[in-house]
């Protein structure tokens, strides 16, 4: 299965924030969106992520009686792992897993198109090779039948 055609079957919607910006900002946009994961941008060039993991981890590690603003450069993930619309699905899960991202930008040539939680790439995946499992099944069945015919 390529990402192309998981496409079609979800929203993966694809939100930016500004390595400059107020995590405090961008937290708010990820709250109102319902998103987990958001693109960081330096100018037009795609950087990096931020997830939710990376917010909760920083959050845990500044003390709150530090006040000081919170800058996305501070908390962002930098290597940014990606895949377009026409990598196959199965090693690029292989690699999210290996490198423990959670999140995955996916391009269509330059144009970012989603971004898509692990989870949901997996449940397609699933529903995918059930779908084929059970035609493989039926393959059998029916040489099993044609040749007791």
């Amino acid at each position: 299965m390529k990402f192309s055609s998981l496409l079609e079957k979800t929203s993966g919607k694809a939100v930016f924030a500004e390595v400059s910006g107020i995590l405090g900002a961008v937290v708010k946009t990820m709250v109102s969106e319902d998103i987990s994961a958001v693109v960081v941008t330096d100018g037009d060039k795609h950087i990096g992520m931020l997830t939710r993991s990376d917010i909760l981890r920083t959050w845990m590690e500044k003390s709150a009686a530090d006040k000081k603003p919170v800058l996305v450069r501070d908390v962002m993930t930098r290597r940014l792992i990606s895949a377009t619309t026409e990598d196959d699905v199965a090693p690029v899960v292989q690699t999210m897993e290996k490198a423990g991202i959670g999140h995955l930008p996916v391009y269509d040539r330059q144009e970012l198109v989603a971004v898509l939680p692990l989870t949901e790439i997996l449940s397609h995946q699933v529903v995918a090779l059930t779908d084929e499992n059970r035609v493989l099944g039926q393959y059998i069945h029916d040489l099993r039948d044609a040749i007791h015919d």
